[in-house]
Parts: structure tokens; sequence; C-alpha cells
């Protein structure tokens, strides 16, 4: 029973300290390049917005400005 008990425990304290990370890894509607994609935050994660590459462009952030895809296309 001691040996259940114990296993339990040391369980419970496992699984807490893996417990899920509450912070979202980005600002809603944040926008940055990932290569020659641009990225969006939503729901606290990157998504897809424009894959600038499959129009002949590339991913470009200017200083103090939002990222955009720029090029001939």
């Amino acid at each position: 029973m001691k040996k259940s008990l114990f296993c339990a425990w040391i369980l419970s304290g496992v699984m807490a300290a893996c417990g899920g990370d509450t912070q979202p890894d980005c600002e809603e509607g944040e926008r940055r390049c990932s290569g020659n994609v641009m990225v969006v935050c939503s729901g606290g994660a990157y998504v897809v917005q424009e894959d600038c590459a499959a129009s002949g462009k590339t991913c470009e952030e200017p200083v103090g400005a939002e990222p955009l895809c720029v090029g001939a296309g």
C-alpha cells in the first residue's frame, strides 16, 4: 500500500512539472517572416498568412514596419 501511494505521489509530481505552458508563443495579430513565408499570430501560435516564394517574391521585414512580400511576381 505504501509503495502504491509513493508511486502515485511521484507520478503526480512528474505530471505537475510537465504541465502545459499557458503563455502564448506570440501576440495576437503579430506578423513576421519565417524564411520566405509571412506568418501571423492567431490563437497564440504563428500560422501562414502568405507564401511569398509561391509568387516569386521574398518576405522582408523593414525596420519599424510590417513584413511584406517584395520582388517580381
